[in-house]
């Protein structure tokens, strides 16, 4: 079930990306990923629907965003002749990495950390120093009726549309912070991996393949 608050979420962005829908959905995306660096990151006070979004995709290594005031709605008072620009924003072409020069008086931009970027930095550091499980006892069992599927062992990293349920097979391959490193098999022989709450899966004591 969706939350009231998502659901308004999406008709806060949705009033927000509506100017671009005519440019296809590349613009509607990146300006959702805007919206929210900006209000995880808190780089602004001034709400939502009283923002608007110059998208630059001229240059070859990234998406150039000017974050400006807009106040052409009710809610948003202020001169609508006047769109005042509040910082400026990139986003990496190829890393998705989002950078911004909100608060620098020289236009140095910084990066901030999105959770896909802080998951797959945390993915690197459990791989490197995770505590390895011996390929002979790799076997486990699901014990929860549902287990979600996460891309690094920390809650904010969660795959909220992939799941596996009670006693499917898996096999482990890393503990760590209380997460375990799994690949999953399917019927079909194709596999699934990502990390899984450790108390949500009990050993069998055995090695789990394809088709098994």
């Amino acid at each position: 079930m969706i939350s009231m608050n998502l659901i308004n979420k999406i008709l806060l962005v949705f009033s927000i990306v509506f100017s671009f829908s005519a440019c296809g959905a590349t613009r509607d995306e990146l300006t959702l990923k805007v919206y929210n660096a900006i209000y995880d990151n808190a780089l602004t006070s001034v709400k939502g629907e009283c923002l608007s979004f110059d998208i630059d995709e001229g240059y070859t290594d990234y998406y150039f965003i000017s974050v400006k005031e807009n106040h052409s709605k009710v809610e948003c008072p202020g001169d609508d002749s006047v769109s005042a620009k509040i910082f400026d924003m990139k986003i990496d072409k190829k890393t998705g990495l989002i950078y911004t020069d909100e608060g620098s008086d020289d236009d140095v931009f910084r990066e901030l950390k999105n959770d896909d970027a802080q998951c797959g930095e945390l993915n690197n550091i459990a791989t490197k120093n995770g505590e390895q499980i011996s390929s002979e006892n790799s076997g486990y069992k699901v014990s929860a009726g549902r287990s979600y599927f996460y891309t690094a062992p920390n809650e904010k990293c969660k795959k909220k549309d992939l799941f596996i349920v009670k006693n499917n097979m898996v096999n482990a391959y890393l503990n760590y912070n209380n997460f375990s490193s799994v690949i999953y098999f399917k019927k079909n022989g194709e596999s699934v991996s990502g990390w899984l709450h450790t108390d949500s899966i009990t050993a069998t004591g055995k090695q789990i393949g394809p088709r098994q």
